[in-house]
């Protein structure tokens, strides 16, 4: 099944047989990146034990107030139920996430607002299946992950701008303006996914555009693992929980120039 740029709202069955982009956050292959760039500064990685195995962070816990440089580490800033903090400023250069906020031991909440979060993948930029600008984990954890995403700025991020996964993730995403590259053949990016069970109660205002994966022929199907198929969206909600209709979505965000506008699997 195949859909051309900027077709508008799409509602897909679980039968389909359509690839979205973000259902598998495996490796891809390599293609042409984009380069971004940033005055960097040597950071301290600290090593952290997540969901996601061992990775660095340039900062675990605690409140971010002032622009935090992660170049050279993993995640931005980490949080978890023994570190709690809310984010309200500019993070970039992390390689895999900007915001975690990881169930994986307890209940954790977490608030990012008014905030910045750019430049988070590698460099140059590449089909690699991460690079979250803010992260959400609740699938299969022991604790509930819970929070606010309100009125930040997210962009260049290289797979997805705003992700809450799992059934124990409960976050509102509100006024929030996600941009992605535009045309690309090297990933399919999506602005904002709520899936594996998540909910988002509070789903409204949010301005999502430019994410759009041309299948470059040359790319495809190496370049992402699958074959030709895979659907860059703007708003997937994937398997969740109490997931709105299309037609409520697009009357209260505007979602507009990506490939596949608005994505709902059941």
């Amino acid at each position: 099944m195949r859909y051309s740029i900027y077709e508008g709202v799409k509602r897909f069955k679980t039968k389909t047989t359509a690839l979205i982009s973000s259902i598998v956050l495996g490796l891809g292959g390599v293609g042409a990146g984009l380069l971004i760039p940033l005055t960097a500064h040597a950071v301290t990685c600290t090593s952290v034990s997540t969901s996601k195995g061992a990775l660095t962070a340039a900062q675990v816990g605690g409140n971010v107030t002032t622009p935090l440089d992660a170049t050279g580490c993993q995640i931005g800033v980490y949080y978890d139920s023994a570190n709690t903090g809310d984010v309200s400023s500019e993070i970039f250069g992390a390689t895999y996430y900007g915001v975690f906020v990881d169930g994986r031991v307890g209940d954790v909440n977490v608030n990012a607002t008014n905030s910045h979060i750019h430049n988070i993948g590698e460099t140059p930029f590449n089909g690699a299946q991460h690079g979250l600008a803010i992260y959400y984990y609740g699938y299969q954890t022991t604790g509930n992950v819970t929070g606010v995403v309100d009125g930040n700025t997210v962009d260049n991020y290289q797979k997805g701008g705003i992700t809450v996964n799992g059934e124990n993730a409960t976050v509102d995403v509100t006024d929030n303006t996600v941009t992605g590259f535009g045309p690309v053949g090297f990933i399919a990016q999506n602005g904002i996914q709520i899936g594996f069970g998540a909910t988002a109660p509070e789903f409204e205002g949010n301005n999502v555009s430019g994410n759009i994966y041309t299948q470059n022929g040359s790319c495809a199907p190496g370049c992402v693992g699958s074959a030709v198929g895979v659907v860059s969206t703007g708003v997937l909600f994937y398997l969740a929980t109490d997931a709105p209709k299309t037609g409520t979505v697009a009357k209260n965000n505007h979602v507009y120039k990506n490939q596949a506008n608005i994505t709902i699997i059941n």
